[in-house]
């Protein structure tokens, strides 16, 4: 069998472990410097690392340099101090009581945070509100403009799961593209949403079309995540997180809707991040769970954007310092129970507003919502008034309101309510106007004693506009309606009064209609319709029609005209054969 000479460098490193185990050791433990379990051991060890650097696997694996590096690290580890080695002409002399070996514990591996917690974004497009699943808190602080989904599967704490999302919310989509914003607070709101104070860091991840799915951990499962961005946070997040101060935005402080980039295209959703599903508005923090170094923040966005308006419900009273509370109820409500208070605090006015989406010209209802009047009290008032006069209201005297809100409007509805006297027996009468053909007014009314009901001129045709609210004592009335005067353009026709809707008898007379109306304690609403007649366009003055010129006499044809050349050569040569005669007598 061929041997291969030993390489340099594996000679020196048998040398060098034959130095520690000789000088390394403690005086006058042994005969040779060493008690047995400790010679055992060094000698143990210098036989394995002998063996290890002559196998033939190792000479062809391992350069010189990585040899000598590894019999460095172990002279460093093995020995704090060495006893330099004696002269040949001099017996040794005994080392020095040497600082007992102890080897070197490896470092427990690094904790995640040390290369930064992970955060993954994803975001989620829906084409209904509908689509979305809620957050834990239902309720009017939610700034999606119109209410969610199914209720949340989440319980108080529990982290948010991509799997659960995903599961949850089937009919949203990944949307690539969508911005966020990492902040250390909460600032204001900018067109109805939530914004953060921006960290330090200046973060603002953007999500991509896919990215690795992580577990808790932070660690890869193996499967991808679309419409996501993980980021791994630095000193200043990590700090904020740990602090549990750090808060995820959708969007930038300034476009919380990313309209820079995508236009009006999307709406908010909603938006939960770590276990912080509660609220629902576009700011949540990034909690991170004991033991968590990697968590979800999801956001949902919904396309078109139906556009927003503000919806005002103002509480007041009528000669009262009273306090008390005044319930509704209706679709403009998120809570549970789709209802609120406006409470009247020392006869002063509550009132409360809502973001909510635009219903007109859209395949959205009208928003509504009724008072529930409190024992001692009744309703004497209710105005819905058109900031923009964009929007169309109808009130009633139940105490229901009905808003079809344009996008950019503000409708504010007034309720206005009195305590009850004692002994007093009246009703509400709420007229509105509307009119077909054309539109126009004002269209005036009173009652049986003339006083004065109010006054409407409609703007769109059959769109109701209300009349002042009255009063009446319990029992029959008439009510009539004084007509606009006719103009050269036209007139105006009545077409029916209905009350609660019954169509009542009127009567009418010139430029007038009374109808009869009966005052219930619960109130009556009567609605009355005119209808706009063009007058006529004028006939125009006839053209007279020329008189005929009488016909030339028949001439019977060609004979006749034969004769009568010859009767006119007859007479012009009677007449020259005369005038010839006359000049001779002449002469």
């Amino acid at each position: 069998m061929i041997r291969r000479p030993r390489p340099p460098h594996v000679i020196a490193l048998a040398l060098a472990a034959w130095a520690l185990v000789w000088f390394a050791v403690p005086a006058g433990a042994g005969p040779d410097g060493a008690s047995p379990s400790a010679t055992a051991s060094a000698s143990a060890t210098a036989s394995a690392s002998a063996s290890a650097s002559v196998s033939p696997s190792a000479e062809s694996s391992a350069s010189p340099t990585a040899a000598a590096t590894a019999a460095a690290a172990a002279a460093a580890t093995a020995t704090p101090s060495v006893t330099p080695t004696p002269s040949a002409s001099a017996p040794p002399t005994a080392p020095a009581p040497a600082t007992p070996v102890t080897r070197a514990t490896p470092p427990s591996p690094a904790p995640r945070a040390a290369d930064g917690l992970r955060l993954t974004l994803a975001a989620r497009v829906c084409d209904e509100y509908t689509d979305i699943m809620a957050n834990n808190a239902r309720d009017n602080n939610q700034q999606s403009l119109r209410d969610l989904g199914k209720d949340s599967v989440y319980a108080v704490g529990d982290p948010v799961d991509a799997a659960i999302e995903e599961a949850n919310d089937p009919d949203c989509r990944p949307l690539t593209g969508w911005k966020f914003t990492l902040g250390r607070g909460i600032s204001t709101e900018v067109d109805g949403l939530s914004t953060v104070v921006p960290s330090d860091s200046g973060v603002q991840p953007v999500t991509e079309a896919s990215t690795a799915l992580l577990d808790d951990q932070g660690d890869a499962t193996g499967d991808t995540i679309e419409g996501a961005v993980t980021v791994v946070l630095g000193a200043t997040d990590s700090t904020l997180a740990t602090n549990r101060r750090l808060q995820i935005q959708g969007g930038t402080p300034t476009d919380p809707l990313n309209t820079a980039d995508f236009g009006d295209t999307y709406a908010f959703g909603a938006l939960r991040c770590a276990v912080d599903h509660q609220r629902n508005d576009n700011v949540d923090r990034a909690a991170y769970p004991t033991g968590y170094t990697h968590v979800f923040c999801f956001y949902y966005a919904v396309t078109p954007n139906p556009g927003a308006g503000t919806i005002v419900v103002r509480k007041e009273v009528q000669d009262s310092t009273a306090t008390q509370s005044f319930g509704f109820s209706g679709s403009i409500s998120y809570t549970e129970s789709a209802d609120f208070t406006l409470d009247v605090t020392g006869g002063a006015a509550d009132e409360q507003s809502f973001r909510r989406s635009a219903t007109k010209d859209n395949a959205y209802p009208a928003w509504s919502f009724t008072e529930d009047v409190p024992d001692g009290w009744h309703l004497v008032d209710l105005a819905c008034v058109s900031a923009d006069g964009t929007s169309t209201t109808r009130t009633f005297v139940t105490g229901r309101s009905s808003v079809d809100l344009a996008a950019g409007d503000t409708v504010t509805c007034t309720y206005t309510n009195a305590e009850n006297q004692s002994g007093s027996s009246v009703g509400l009468l709420a007229l509105r106007k509307q009119t077909t053909g054309g539109t126009g007014g004002p269209f005036a009314f009173t009652d049986e004693d003339g006083r004065d009901l109010g006054s409407a001129t409609t703007t769109a045709e059959d769109t109701p506009v209300a009349v002042r609210w009255r009063e009446f004592t319990l029992g029959a009335h008439t009510v009539t309606e004084e007509l606009p005067p006719a103009t050269a353009e036209g007139s105006w026709e009545f077409v029916r009064a209905e009350c609660d809707g019954t169509e009542a008898t009127a009567t009418e007379t010139d430029g007038s209609v009374s109808f009869p109306v009966e005052i219930t304690a619960g109130g009556v609403d009567c609605l009355v319709t005119n209808r706009w007649i063009a007058a006529p366009d004028p006939t125009p003055t006839p053209t007279p029609t020329p008189t005929p010129m009488p016909p030339l006499p028949d001439t019977g044809g060609g004979h006749g005209a034969t004769v009568l050349g010859l009767t006119a050569l007859v007479l012009v040569g009677t007449g020259a054969a005369t005038l010839s005669v006359a000049r001779r007598r002449a002469s």
